[in-house]
Formats: structure tokens, C-alpha cells, sequence
């Protein structure tokens, strides 16, 4: 089993990462991932997904 992160920016305008597993038998597999915000659906290469959170960049923190 692999670990795969994907991130991206949704039309919504939030970050979203993903966190999914590949098995090695299945290297080609995907899954939709939703955005928890406004669910838009995006191609994850996972065999499953294992979590959907909004991505918070810390190191812009202390600009706002």
C-alpha cells in the first residue's frame, strides 16, 4: 500500500488535499474526491480515498 497526497485550488477558492492509498496491484486506480465546501468533484489516482480536508497554509498565518 502507497500513500498519495493531491492538492489543488477549487473553483470554490479554497485549498483542498487529499490523502489516499494505492495498492500495488491496482497502480491505475482513481476515485472522485468532492470538495467538503461546494462539492465539486475531482480524479484522484487513489484505490481508495482516505480523507478530504481544507488545506490551511500556516506560513501565510502571520500575513493577514
Amino acid at each position: 500500500m502507497v500513500t498519495v497526497v493531491a492538492a489543488w485550488r477549487c473553483d470554490c477558492g479554497i485549498r483542498i488535499k487529499v490523502i489516499g492509498e494505492i495498492e500495488a496491484h491496482h497502480a491505475l486506480a482513481s476515485s472522485i474526491a468532492e470538495c467538503p465546501r461546494c462539492g465539486d468533484q475531482q480524479l484522484v489516482y487513489a484505490s481508495q480515498i482516505v480523507s478530504v480536508s481544507e488545506d490551511v497554509d500556516e506560513t501565510n498565518h502571520w500575513l493577514h
